[in-house]
């Protein structure tokens, strides 16, 4: 039964951790449609690093199990995506600012 159990919650931590990373790419994925102001792109880099577990167990300056590093990845998330501007879907398609354009090829 304890080897299920453990099966069971590397499973759920594979999921929670590509759920996390994934969401994460479709922030810079709104960058690059021009959802999300070009200058957003650095702070999500940052906040993706400061969210990883060394970061973490560094900045509280403590030992943390996997739930209390949850919850302060969480908080500190939160905290930071607040300073986020609302998606812009209006600008989806228009050139943004890297130089690539959102809107489908002509070439095919």
């Amino acid at each position: 039964m304890a080897d299920i159990l453990g099966r069971r919650d590397a499973l759920l931590l594979l999921c929670l951790s590509a759920i996390w990373g994934a969401s994460f790419l479709f922030i810079k994925l709104g960058v690059d449609l021009g959802t999300f102001p070009e200058d957003r792109r650095l702070p999500i880099d940052e906040l993706f690093i400061d969210t990883q577990p060394a970061h973490l167990q560094k900045t509280s300056q403590q030992k943390l199990n996997a739930e209390e590093r949850d919850h302060l990845r969480a908080q500190i998330i939160r905290e930071r995506l607040k300073l986020f501007p609302k998606p812009d879907i209006s600008k989806m398609g228009e050139e943004s600012g890297n130089g690539a354009t959102a809107g489908p090829s002509n070439n095919e």
